[in-house]
């Protein structure tokens, strides 16, 4: 991904439960290696739904460079170059990751 790039992250969302239901699906990002020390993970963007017992919905986030910034040691806001995750799912039990690169 360049920093001109937007990354578009599709995921489905089931209600296998016997009753209708909210579901918030949040998308959290870790820089792998930064230049200082960064949280674990950044909680970037949610989405809520009401779905219906049985049903199914996909979900889009788009992920932009800015998503990715933060104030490196000299206090510039930055969004360093480098490997990235991508987590995604209702709990930390059932998240689904996916790495990308920031060229």
């Amino acid at each position: 991904m360049t920093r001109n790039e937007t990354l578009q992250l599709t995921v489905e969302v089931r209600n296998t439960g016997e009753y209708d239901g909210e579901e918030v699906v949040p998308l959290c990002i870790r820089d792998k290696v930064g230049s200082i020390t960064r949280p674990v993970q950044e909680l970037k963007g949610f989405q809520k739904m009401m779905l219906k017992k049985g049903d199914a919905r996909t979900v889009t986030f788009p992920i932009t460079a800015d998503m990715l910034t933060f104030y490196n040691s000299d206090l510039a806001f930055v969004a360093g170059p480098g490997e990235f995750e991508v987590m995604v799912g209702p709990n930390s039990a059932a998240v689904q990751r996916k790495a990308f690169v920031l060229r």
